[in-house]
């Protein structure tokens, strides 16, 4: 039998109240910041916004869609390719436009200058066209000075928000919009993208959830519902490396005679840790990019919350009150794990969800301790 849990990477779980939100704005002009963790479905919810045309059937406007993916970047990459790029769809619909088309023309033999682009958007705008340009992982281009520069930023919001609604941006970052904007922050008095309404993923809610775990082939309970939410929380990908992991358990008998299978059959407790050792090295590549996706402060607090979690597993001593009393004053940071659905408050104090995370960070722990702001 098929393994129901796994799906193909374009495959959406439980987004649709954000891919309507987004519908919406490009409907009405307006730029998105979609901001989540790795693997939290950024990429597919972007992709589907060019995919099907039939959602904007509605509007008069004609939109024209050009998608780039700031992975590619390179260091040697300028704005000049940049915009010849994402320009490619508007040049080759505009081909039979006269008037249009030397309007490109000219932002050609210009190098892509600022004020000729924004003549073509004028002038398109005119003419009932909107250019949608979709950037995956803005956040990227952080790293290259020939885009990390106020040119750059600036002439994006400066297009997005002069050009009457024919030019809109919808980006994605693994970084929050605020984030975004405290790394740039230097390089201008205002933030580039507070223009823009942010589209948070965080973690899926119960209902979607539930309704992805109750498959009739799954055959699931409510207590391994329960098992699989606890360990994979609201991450769509654990949630389906979790449930998939489980079902393999139960449908393939991971044991190597009929006696071992009958006995693995009826404990359930062997099931559960043996999809959680399976979930997790399945896993542990996207844990550690997530991980790595977050800044010092934020990795400090996940860090704490782990350590008080974690204090019987810890040989070393530490100074787990201080910690724990530490903990409630980091509010930026809590608030920011929270919404992206990693901590969630048990009992009046915080832990960490979903708790698959707890084993990646024993290991990550071993190094995080040695520093002295934890030792007892």
């Amino acid at each position: 039998m098929h393994n129901p849990f796994i799906y193909p990477t374009n495959k959406i779980i439980g987004r649709e109240r954000e891919i309507n939100t987004v519908i919406g704005r490009i409907v009405t002009g307006q730029s998105t910041f979609i901001s989540g963790s790795p693997r939290s479905g950024k990429t597919s919810i972007l992709n589907c916004f060019s995919a099907n045309h039939d959602l904007y059937n509605d509007i008069d406007t004609k939109l024209i869609f050009s998608e780039w993916n700031a992975g590619l970047c390179t260091p040697e990459l300028t704005q000049i390719d940049f915009w010849k790029r994402v320009l490619i769809p508007l040049k080759e619909y505009i081909e039979d436009n006269e008037e249009l088309l030397n309007i490109y023309k000219k932002c050609e033999e210009s190098n892509f200058k600022s004020h000729q682009i924004e003549s073509l958007i004028n002038k398109i705008k005119k003419a009932g066209l909107r250019l949608v340009v979709l950037i995956d992982r803005l956040d990227i281009l952080l790293k290259y000075d020939n885009f990390n520069n106020h040119e750059f930023f600036a002439g994006l919001r400066v297009k997005a928000s002069y050009g009457e609604s024919a030019f809109v941006l919808v980006v994605t970052a693994n970084i929050s919009r605020n984030k975004f904007d405290e790394k740039t922050k230097g390089l201008v008095g205002s933030p580039y993208f507070n223009f823009m309404d942010e589209i948070i993923l965080g973690a899926l809610s119960d209902k979607t959830i539930d309704e992805f775990l109750c498959k009739k082939q799954a055959k699931f309970e409510e207590t391994d519902r329960n098992f699989i939410k606890n360990l994979a929380g609201g991450h769509p990908y654990l949630l389906q490396i979790v449930a998939s992991s489980l079902w393999e358990v139960r449908e393939y008998e991971m044991a190597v005679s009929s006696l071992e299978v009958r006995e693995y059959e009826n404990d359930i407790e062997k099931q559960y840790s043996a999809a959680e050792s399976s979930s997790y090295a399945k896993a542990e590549n996207t844990l550690t990019n997530i991980w790595m996706s977050w800044e010092r402060d934020i990795q400090e607090v996940f860090s704490s919350i782990a350590f008080v979690q974690n204090r019987d597993k810890l040989n070393d001593k530490l100074n787990i009150e201080g910690i724990k009393k530490e903990i409630p004053n980091r509010k930026t940071e809590l608030s920011e794990l929270e919404k992206y659905g990693f901590i969630k408050k048990d009992d009046g104090d915080w832990c960490i969800y979903p708790s698959i995370f707890l084993q990646f960070m024993f290991f990550i722990s071993k190094d995080e301790y040695k520093r002295d702001k934890y030792r007892a």
